[in-house]
């Protein structure tokens, strides 16, 4: 996104390639997680956390193919819908990431894989009641993973009027 743009920042990156003509935009960022970028606002969902990576080949390829599949069989296109394409994306890549190339995805189950999305959107829900509890600065803060959950559950305690400011310092830092 980056370079397509020529933008170092993210959203302003998002922003100009938006206004090339994608009406929405989904940034992979690895081992970070998605951002996606609607008419709707952004949605970011980490990735999933996993104890151990064997193998990352694949992996971007594997959510391209989950995303891509949960919208073909999708009744509708809406903000929603395309959140949960993210999620289902991530689900996949984390299973191919699992062995070696796309191994792990031969001997996966839809049971596994429903178990997995489940956990998956518990995780980000966690991250969406945390930004409620917080201004709209630091909620698109958290969004685009400049600021981890661990650091918003600390902001979320302070007064609304200060929680821009601890932001700004533990983004610096």
């Amino acid at each position: 996104a980056r370079q397509l743009s020529g933008e170092w920042n993210i959203v302003k990156a998002a922003r100009a390639i938006r206004a090339m003509g994608p009406r929405t935009l989904v940034i992979k960022k690895g081992e970070h997680g998605v951002l996606m970028f609607s008419e709707h606002g952004s949605f970011a969902a980490p990735a999933y956390p996993l104890e151990s990576v064997f193998d990352p080949t694949g992996a971007g390829d594997s959510f391209a193919g989950g995303f891509i599949g949960y919208l073909a069989g999708a009744e509708n296109e809406s903000d929603e819908t395309l959140r949960r394409a993210v999620i289902m994306g991530s689900t996949l890549a984390s299973f191919c990431v699992e062995a070696f190339s796309l191994d792990r995805l031969l001997t996966l189950t839809q049971p596994e894989i429903a178990l997995l999305v489940g956990r998956h959107k518990s995780w980000v829900s966690r991250r969406i009641s945390l930004i409620e509890k917080v201004s709209e600065d630091v909620q698109r803060d958290i969004r685009l993973g400049l600021l981890s959950v661990v650091s918003g559950r600390e902001v979320a305690r302070l007064p609304r009027g200060n929680q821009k400011e601890a932001t700004d310092a533990i983004i610096k830092h």
